[in-house]
């Protein structure tokens, strides 16, 4: 009896030992509240010697090297050669600009740009010299890595010029649902988005009657982002009547592309100008359009009835194909 006895409590404790370590029989489960993750604290700087800190130098001339704009000539007073009075240029992002932008992105939680740090640009060279940290140098990294990326890209635009009869130019309008663009005293601009069969369409139409349709141009113009360029198709006669004098006819377009943030759309900030003789001159300045990336646009200039009167201007219908893309320079 005494023996079994103790079978059975030996037993229990078995049960027991066993119930507890698989969770079982130990009361109901305390569930812990979380605790909030503090934020890093910033590093204490007087712990800071000379060992712990790096200088390095980086190159960032790329980044900071002017940028001419590339304004067109004046057709209207004859200003052809030399820069023109709207020349400029400009840096892509000045030295002060991204040693603002270091600081305000960079090592807030190693000790900010207190002593012993330090960042500053030399000019003359086009590099950034850093006093800090090799966590700080590794952010510093990535932040320029990821200012070329966006900074690495250039606009290609194939662009046509044309000039239509009116009866293509109604075509195309009906075909594809013209809007106007702006209007200005001398001339109306009206723009239709086309797809590339619709381009097709365009050009066999002007091939098929030449006496009344014509090619001016076919180019290509690249510029940076944000960067002022030109295409000009001109031609320069010398003329006696009534003083001997040079005349300048053709056609100027300048162009200023701005990448949308999401690299899908590039709005192009334009200028024309227009001379059929000394006398016909056309200029509408600043008018813009929004372009997908790769899309294609379709400018028309509609003289005013009071302009053909006044200039002499044609019947025909000016008209501009624009397709501008973004391409990486890296795959250029």
């Amino acid at each position: 009896m005494k023996k079994a006895a103790k079978i059975l409590l030996t037993g229990c404790f078995i049960l027991t030992e066993w119930l507890l370590m698989n969770g079982c029989g130990s009361g109901p489960e305390v569930i812990k509240p979380e605790t909030e993750k503090k934020p890093a604290s910033p590093l204490n700087v007087e712990k800071i010697n000379d060992s712990m800190v790096e200088t390095r130098w980086y190159d960032i001339l790329d980044l900071t090297i002017p940028i001419m704009d590339l304004p067109g000539p004046n057709i209207v007073t004859n200003q052809i050669e030399g820069r023109t009075e709207d020349s400029s240029t400009a840096h892509q992002i000045s030295g002060e600009q991204l040693i603002e932008l270091i600081r305000n992105k960079v090592g807030k939680t190693e000790g900010q740009w207190d002593t012993p740090f330090s960042i500053e640009f030399q000019e003359s060279n086009g590099v950034l010299v850093v006093k800090h940290l090799p966590t700080v140098h590794q952010q510093i990294t990535e932040l320029l890595k990821e200012i070329r990326s966006e900074m690495d890209v250039v606009v290609t635009n194939d662009i046509l010029f044309l000039e239509v009869s009116e009866n293509v130019r109604e075509n195309i309008s009906k075909l594809y649902s013209a809007k106007v663009l702006t209007t200005t005293a001398e001339a109306t601009l009206r723009y239709s988005i086309l797809n590339n069969p619709a381009v097709s369409m365009i050009l066999q139409a002007v091939q098929k009657n030449p006496d009344s349709n014509k090619i001016l141009t076919t180019s290509k113009l690249t510029c940076l982002n944000n960067q002022k360029s030109h295409l000009a198709v001109l031609k320069q006669e010398e003329t006696t009547n009534p003083v001997s004098d040079v005349v300048t006819t053709g056609t100027v377009l300048d162009i200023h592309p701005f990448i949308s943030t999401d690299k899908k759309h590039i709005t192009l900030h334009l200028k024309l100008q227009r001379a059929e003789t000394d006398a016909s001159k056309l200029v509408i300045p600043n008018f813009s359009v929004v372009v997908p990336d790769g899309g294609t646009i379709l400018i028309s200039c509609h003289p005013t009835e009071q302009a053909k009167k006044m200039t002499g201007l044609e019947k025909k219908v000016f008209v501009m194909i624009i397709r501008p893309e973004i391409i990486a320079m890296s795959e250029w």
